[in-house]
């Protein structure tokens, strides 16, 4: 079996994805716009070949690609890219390797308002003109999510007032964007993985501060809202949920500390909520999405336990000690490290990631992790 993997080495750590497919018997066989010399060596050993374009924004370019490598390596059973920048292009690639037709601007558009459009999330409108985006900002209030409806390139935008609502709306056209409302709370993260719109495994993680989460209960209300927003939205494969935890009941929303959802994107988790996914089920989830990728289910997922992730700045001096840390969490922790440079921003200068039994626990090690001198 053969799988064409597009931008393999971006974001770093989907060398992982790479090897789960190798393990699961796949020939995998990038496509990407960087050196192979500039790849690490984990990315290297897994995989089977790979072709360097000078642009992955040049279709045509990657179209020719794929067709030399299928003349190489025989019928591609899979073209797969876990960078959702890419989804139009490895769909329109998909398409045109199964012989029927397709409009990539099209594909783009139709599953941009599918995600919007999912059970579970914020109310959205397309189309506006900047006087009724500003009353649509008016009823619904600020912050609001404005989302590319048919060119990616506009990208995603958080707008916090309505100045910058006319502004973005009147530069690219009513047409131009999707243009969603979004609930207010602490931030969560809610990922998981789904086939042909069953569950298979489910976490959520409350974000602290910047850096730091630990996992929530997942209660069946949770679990079958999750399900039904990712089977609309995504069907089959990995989904990210952002999520917000209601600090207080909103009428017609919910009562203080439920989840609600802000939008959902058919995208792995970062790397660091992987590894706690991994924490939680005692298994490699992105080897349980390989098998899925095969064809393969053996049905949900039962967590065993808690994560959280912690992090420390190399700036501040922390009352702690990182030999105490170990000793501390000893059998219970799941990584520690320096942070890729890429992650520094959100995760500082080192982890940590550790399971517990319950999230007192968890509370207890990440203050004891975290804690300044006072």
């Amino acid at each position: 079996m053969n799988c064409i993997f597009i931008s393999p080495n971006y974001p770093a750590g989907h060398w992982h994805y790479c090897a789960a497919l190798r393990a699961a018997g796949y020939n995998v066989i990038g496509i990407g716009d960087a050196g192979y010399e500039s790849f690490p060596y984990e990315l290297r050993g897994n995989l089977n070949d790979y072709v360097r374009v000078s642009d992955l924004h040049n279709y045509d370019e990657i179209y020719r690609a794929c067709a030399s490598l299928i003349g190489k390596w025989g019928r591609a059973e899979r073209i797969e890219c876990l960078n959702p920048y890419w989804n139009s292009t490895v769909e329109a690639l998909r398409c045109e390797f199964k012989g029927c037709e397709c409009d990539a601007q099209a594909n783009y558009s139709e599953r941009t308002a599918a995600r919007f459009a999912a059970p579970y999330l914020p109310k959205y409108a397309a189309g506006l003109s900047a006087k009724k985006a500003a009353a649509f900002g008016e009823e619904n209030g600020y912050p609001l999510l404005a989302a590319a409806a048919k060119d990616k390139r506009l990208g995603v935008h958080l707008v916090e007032n309505e100045a910058a609502l006319k502004k973005l709306v009147s530069s690219g056209g009513k047409d131009a964007y999707i243009i969603a409302a979004q609930y207010s709370g602490e931030p969560v993260s809610v990922d998981g993985l789904i086939c042909d719109g069953a569950l298979l495994a489910l976490t959520a993680h409350l974000q602290v501060e910047k850096g730091i989460y630990y996992s929530l209960p997942v209660t069946q209300e949770l679990s079958d809202m999750a399900e039904q927003c990712a089977a609309a939205a995504v069907g089959s494969g990995f989904f990210h949920i952002d999520a917000v935890r209601l600090a207080r009941a909103v009428k017609g929303l919910g009562k203080k500390g439920d989840i609600v959802f802000n939008g959902i994107t058919d995208t792995p988790a970062h790397e660091y909520i992987i590894d706690c996914i991994n924490g939680q089920y005692g298994c490699d989830i992105r080897e349980k999405w390989a098998s899925v990728c095969c064809g393969e289910d053996d049905g949900q997922l039962q967590a065993q336990c808690c994560t959280a992730v912690a992090v420390r700045s190399f700036e501040r001096s922390y009352k702690n000690a990182h030999e105490k840390i170990l000793r501390r969490l000893n059998i219970k922790l799941l990584h520690h490290g320096r942070t890729a440079e890429s992650d520094r921003g959100e995760f500082g200068d080192y982890v940590y990631i550790f399971r517990g039994e319950d999230q007192a626990e968890l509370r207890r090690n990440i203050k004891f992790i975290t804690e300044d001198f006072n």
